[in-house]
C-alpha cells in the first residue's frame, strides 16, 4: 500500500493500479490526533474526510481495471 508519496492530487494514479488496494499517508489526518491516540477521531475524519479527498477516491474507484 502506497504511503509516504500519496497526496489528494496523486492519490487517483496510485488506486487505478490493479496492484494497489487503498493508499495512506499523514496528510489524511491531524498527526496530533495520532500521538495522542484519538483513534474515534481518526475514525470519524477518514470516514467524513475532505470532500476533495472523498470525490477523488470515488473517480479513482471507478476507474476501469
Amino acid at each position: 500500500m502506497p504511503s509516504g508519496v500519496v497526496t489528494a492530487d496523486n492519490m487517483r494514479d496510485y488506486l487505478a493500479l490493479p496492484m494497489v488496494p487503498a493508499v495512506s499517508d499523514s496528510w489524511m489526518t491531524e498527526p496530533a490526533l495520532l500521538r495522542e491516540g484519538r483513534w474515534d477521531e481518526v475514525t470519524a475524519g477518514a470516514r467524513g474526510g475532505p470532500q476533495s479527498v472523498i470525490t477523488t477516491f470515488a473517480r479513482a474507484c471507478s476507474v476501469s481495471r
